[in-house]
């Protein structure tokens, strides 16, 4: 596939990218993962902010039960390569579209499909996803959250020890987890889940994600938490 987006966060040779849909007012979004294959200036075009076209193969990522590209490329000496990513123009921002919690966990969003064959005629098709599956890997805002729980893994052998899971409750009572990747404060030590006490009103801004068939928002620093 090829498609353009704007890039949103780079961590762990993964990118996020977003693209705005005018028919339903909503940003959507898509994992990208490059591995290795860039080299420095192919990672370059890959900066936050960026808008690129991205060229490479559809996946479905087992461990998170979500779509995913990888298979992309960049060939310095070869710049019009036909499976080369490019840049497209920069200086953008994340949209962080504010979405309640009931709408991002519940609801469901209808729109058209139109696709081409090989000789040229369109077919459009109207599909309903649910929410949190359209506008995965899209960056949204959540806002007066309280929280009401907390969880650390602690696994040794696991890649997360250390991540937190925040369990929040919305103003009509939906409850919504904020799921952190491995954080760490200017010192470089841990942050832990007592930076987050319960009681809290918070806003966070993150990226959609799913966990176990549930719909979360992954926050990746502890800026991305803003307490009331």
């Amino acid at each position: 596939v090829c498609f353009e987006g704007v890039v949103v966060k780079n961590t762990n040779q993964t990118v996020y990218v977003e693209e705005y849909d005018s028919e339903t007012d909503t940003y959507f979004g898509m994992q990208v993962y490059y591995g290795w294959n860039l080299g420095y200036f192919g990672e370059q075009i890959l900066t936050v902010g960026n808008r690129v076209l991205i060229a490479g193969s559809v996946q479905y990522y087992k461990g998170g039960g979500t779509y995913q590209i990888s298979d992309i490329y960049y060939y310095p000496t070869v710049p019009d390569h036909p499976d080369n990513i490019k840049l497209i123009s920069s200086g953008h921002n994340a949209s962080y579209q504010t979405v309640d919690a009931n709408t991002l966990l519940n609801s469901t969003l209808t729109f058209n499909v139109t696709t081409t064959d090989d000789a040229g005629n369109e077919t459009t098709e109207q599909k309903t996803l649910d929410y949190g599956f359209a506008t995965m890997h899209s960056t949204k805002k959540l806002e007066n959250l309280t929280i009401v729980s907390k969880y650390t893994t602690t696994d040794p052998t696991s890649s997360s020890k250390g991540a937190i899971s925040i369990t929040c409750s919305a103003a009509d009572g939906t409850r919504v987890v904020l799921r952190t990747v491995v954080m760490r404060n200017s010192d470089g030590s841990l942050v832990t889940e007592d930076a987050f006490p319960v009681g809290s009103v918070i806003d966070a801004v993150g990226i959609v994600d799913c966990y176990n068939g549930a719909y979360q928002l992954k926050i990746f620093t502890p800026n991305d938490i803003t307490f009331h």
